[in-house]
């Protein structure tokens, strides 16, 4: 279960350079997995990412859920992912396995975070999750093409995890 005192403000990468704000993302409802605040992928691609998130969890226990949103409205997106995290309460109670994926798109924002609970820190460290930001989802963002770019870092994801 993610908490506030469990999680770590992994890595953030600016796709773009992005002033950095301190007001609060108030977290949307969770919808499973995979949520958007606006339509970025088409439904397809929503439940092929629903559904590898969601047979990963069965798997293993662990937890990973993605949140795309259009922009922080000047919230801080390592705070964000924090709070989304509370709220949604991604991971196992007890095991702190739980990670977030959080994708600001809008031409003022460009930013994406991957925050870690505890229970999985020591697989996926900062320099882990900037990677996989950096060459495995990035590359995708830039082109367009944002599931491919997701299911390439939860891929990722998945192989550090083991």
């Amino acid at each position: 279960m993610f908490s506030a005192h469990i999680l770590t403000g992994l890595a953030t990468i600016s796709l773009l350079l992005a002033p950095v704000g301190t007001l609060a993302l108030e977290p949307p409802p969770n919808d499973g997995f995979y949520t958007e605040t606006f339509e970025v992928l088409t439904d397809a691609e929503e439940a092929e990412i629903e559904q590898v998130l969601t047979d990963y969890q069965r798997e293993t226990s662990n937890e990973i859920a993605v949140l795309v949103v259009d922009s922080m409205s000047g919230a801080d997106i390592n705070e964000a992912g924090t709070e989304v995290g509370n709220a949604w309460k991604v991971g196992a109670e007890g095991k702190d396995n739980g990670i977030i994926i959080l994708a600001a798109l809008a031409d003022t924002d460009r930013e994406m975070t991957i925050q870690v609970g505890y229970g999985l820190e020591g697989v996926v460290p900062d320099i882990v999750a900037a990677g996989i930001i950096q060459k495995d989802i990035a590359p995708y963002f830039r082109k367009g093409k944002y599931a491919d770019g997701l299911l390439s870092g939860i891929d990722a994801l998945k192989k550090h995890i083991g």
